[in-house]
């Protein structure tokens, strides 16, 4: 097995030891990962990991410290998809955290990174999916459907999404799930609706597999039990493939509750109760308060339905302290605010952008598309006295073809040069049409590097490059090349690369000379 392959794979049977609720097993596992070099995607991978192997393990500083080093190489590296992820985890670690600032100001980068057309569905799901819960816990249920609905948008009309998208459906769905009791009307209906159909592709479908199509199964049976539909709800639970046990205790809450709500529905409220102590005990230990809340209320009613009333009570006030975190006043007016922010920075980001190509752009000779004056004077600026070597060319006799075939046919024998030119050229070459006939490339002279080498294949390549189409009496097109080696920004250097250019016109044309 490649490097590569062995590295994904021991990060696979990680995140398996994770999933099957050993997250000390699948943190030592990651940091043996980490202790070797990768790749940054794989290292982002494996933060990412063992950040949700901490938050399983209730160090919220750490998840949040891990998140937050896989967003900087993220960011370093351009890796939007990975940025999308750990930003909105990031954000939703920060809401933990009671850094609710922070939170939105994650949830902005998150949804920004989401736009780029490099994210794909998988991964802007998952962006969605985590937002959607940040703002569901926040009191800004509205923000959260917004952000839903854009989500359910980029799923579309399809039957079989790509098989990397249904754990980010699942999650997506379960968000849906959870804001559904937050909204009213069409908006509430459409919330069902969607997360319906989330869970229902997944379930479907063969290559989605076990635990993903009964972490799907699992959602949306708590789904149909919150909305008092027992009967399919239990259908869903008999149809599970793998033990809740083995599942991360987190995912293994929504069947008790759902199980719990079901027994409720069924007039047996000391199973309900059971079950629904069990789910909030895990909603708890993930710091999923929102969920520790529900799963309270509904052990209210169990408490209710047996007479005790004292602990319903009880049961009352935690699940409204749990849903009503402190220091959140203002924040549903903040998050409204997120998508005029987010939209203000891609605007910033395109009018960049925009500079960047119009920059560019003037940097570029419009005939051949390669470098002009403009370019040379940047690269002068941005090497200073870097030590090159300047190989100056001159199409050999090039009067005589505009005269004897027209300029369009000039101008056809320019772009070829080009072409030729250009892709002899070195990786870190650059090739500027310095003007006219003639094109200026600025080398390296690292050892081993040879300009003359480069300039020896310039001249095969300008005289291999097929020219009877062009030049139909045989004349072929070759080039003479002045070569001079020194600092960049020493203005002598390329006065001494034109001399030595026309000292090799003089001996003859289509040879090299190097100046002194």
């Amino acid at each position: 097995m490649a490097p590569l392959e062995a590295q994904r794979a021991r990060l696979e049977a990680a995140r398996a030891q994770r999933h099957q609720g050993d997250a000390h097993a699948a943190i030592a596992a990651v940091n043996d990962l980490l202790a070797q070099p990768l790749s940054t995607e794989l290292r982002v991978m494996a933060l990412q990991l063992r950040a949700a192997a901490l938050g399983d393990g209730g160090d919220t500083q750490g998840k949040y410290a891990d998140l937050a080093a896989a967003l900087g190489m993220a960011n370093q590296d351009d890796l939007p998809r990975w940025v999308a992820r750990a930003s909105a985890l990031a954000a939703a670690t920060a809401l933990e955290l009671g850094q609710v600032s922070r939170a939105l100001d994650h949830a902005i980068d998150a949804l920004v990174a989401a736009q780029d057309p490099r994210v794909e569905l998988e991964d802007h799901l998952s962006a969605a999916a985590s937002l959607g819960s940040l703002f569901t816990h926040l009191g800004a249920p509205g923000v959260s459907a917004q952000i839903l609905e854009g989500a359910w948008r980029r799923v579309g009309p399809c039957s079989e999404p790509p098989w990397v998208a249904y754990v980010a459906l699942v999650n997506l769905g379960h968000a849906l799930a959870q804001v559904m009791p937050m909204l009213s009307g069409e908006a509430q209906q459409r919330a069902a609706e969607q997360a319906t159909r989330a869970h229902e592709l997944v379930i479907a479908s063969a290559a989605a597999g076990r635990v993903c199509r009964d972490a799907a199964r699992g959602n949306h049976a708590n789904l149909l039990a919150q909305m008092g539909q027992p009967v399919p709800a239990q259908a869903l639970l008999d149809a599970l493939e793998t033990d809740p046990a083995s599942w991360a205790p987190d995912h293994a809450a929504t069947v008790w509750q759902a199980r719990g709500r079901i027994a409720l529905a069924q007039g047996q409220p000391a199973l309900a109760r059971d079950l629904l102590s069990e789910a909030a005990t895990a909603y708890a230990g993930a710091g999923l308060q929102l969920e520790e809340a529900a799963a309270l209320e509904q052990r209210a009613l169990a408490q209710q339905a047996l007479g005790d009333l004292p602990a319903a009570l009880a049961d009352l006030r935690l699940s409204l302290q749990r849903s009503r975190s402190s220091g959140r006043e203002g924040v549903e007016r903040l998050a409204s605010q997120v998508f005029t922010r987010a939209q203000e920075v891609l605007e910033r980001r395109s009018l960049t952008d925009a500079a960047k190509t119009l920059e560019q752009s003037n940097q570029l000779d419009p005939l051949t598309g390669l470098g002009n004056r403009r370019r040379w004077q940047r690269l002068v600026a941005e090497r200073g006295s870097q030590r090159v070597a300047l190989l100056l060319c001159d199409l050999d006799r090039f009067k005589s073809v505009n005269d004897d075939f027209g300029h369009d046919t000039g101008d056809a024998v320019l772009r070829r040069v080009s072409a030729a030119l250009n892709g002899t050229a070195r990786a870190d070459d650059v090739v500027i049409r310095w003007g006219g006939e003639e094109f200026l490339i600025v080398a390296g002279t690292e050892p081993g590097s040879g300009p003359q080498r480069l300039a020896e294949r310039l001249l095969a390549a300008v005289a291999s490059a097929g020219w009877d189409d062009l030049l139909p009496d045989g004349r072929g097109q070759t080039l003479s090349i002045g070569v001079a080696t020194g600092p960049l920004d020493d203005p002598k250097l390329v006065l001494q690369a034109d001399e030595a250019l026309y000292a090799a016109k003089r001996a003859g044309r289509n040879r090299i000379v190097t100046a002194d």
